[in-house]
């Protein structure tokens, strides 16, 4: 019902008339799964990070001492597209059964391989000068902030003190024959990038995983790496659903 206010000249609803309206989000947002780890206690949560963090920081590790030691007679190219495959594979086990005995089997099978793949073409790009090298020295700095914040865990503080750390250790090498004043430039640059997605990932997959999915949250962070090509779509597909780039 619409009533007139004489007294200033407009129109006036009653608040039973009133129709909320929800305003869609210019960017999607991520989905809370029922049963996430999100909704757990902040003790579970903590262990869940955890878990995930050194599981992901093992095998990057494992990965790369293996393509350092060990040189894959193949070319970076073939590297990088079996790679791509990988997480290709990976990623569409995910879409068929997210939460499904054939993703785990799938990431069991395909993961280990593909990490490898992956490992040896940033190590090759590092052999060529870009300073590949901080990825693995940011992890360990992720991997050692997270044993020892105790229970005061927090994604700033693990970004900010493993970031810190990862340039103190680059601007040490830089100071030996090991790296390069413009190799540490480029480490420095491409560690910052690497350890902000890996934290951003981690904080949004515990709106994505379950408990008892630390194994798959561990190939999420790899796989989630499509969303650097495929982000773009998602956000413009979301644009032309709620018509929020139309003037």
């Amino acid at each position: 019902m619409v009533q007139r206010d004489h007294a200033k000249g407009h129109l006036l609803s009653r608040k039973s008339d009133l129709i909320p309206v929800y305003i869609q989000p210019y960017f999607p947002e991520p989905e809370i799964v029922p049963g996430a780890v999100a909704q757990a206690p902040y003790d579970t949560r903590l262990k869940f990070i955890r878990g995930v963090t050194y599981g992901w920081c093992l095998r990057v590790a494992v990965s790369f001492a293996g393509c350092s030691l060990v040189k894959i007679p193949a070319p970076l190219e073939s590297l990088a597209l079996w790679g791509l495959a990988g997480l290709l594979i990976l990623s569409a086990s995910r879409g068929v059964s997210v939460h499904g005995k054939l993703d785990r089997w799938v990431s069991w099978i395909v993961f280990p391989p593909t990490i490898l793949m992956l490992a040896a073409v940033v190590v090759g790009l590092g052999r060529g000068g870009l300073g590949t090298l901080s990825i693995p020295i940011g992890m360990g700095c992720l991997a050692l902030y997270t044993l020892l914040c105790g229970r005061d865990y927090s994604f700033t503080g693990a970004f900010a003190l493993a970031w810190m750390a990862m340039v103190g250790v680059l601007v040490l090498l830089s100071f030996t024959d090991a790296m390069t004043a413009m190799e540490t430039l480029l480490g420095a640059l491409t560690g910052t990038v690497f350890l902000f997605y890996v934290v951003y990932d981690l904080a949004c997959l515990l709106q994505r995983r379950r408990t008892d999915e630390q194994s798959l949250a561990v190939v999420d962070l790899a796989r989630d790496s499509l969303n650097f090509i495929t982000y773009g779509i998602r956000v413009i597909r979301h644009w032309q659903r709620f018509r929020l780039a139309q003037p």
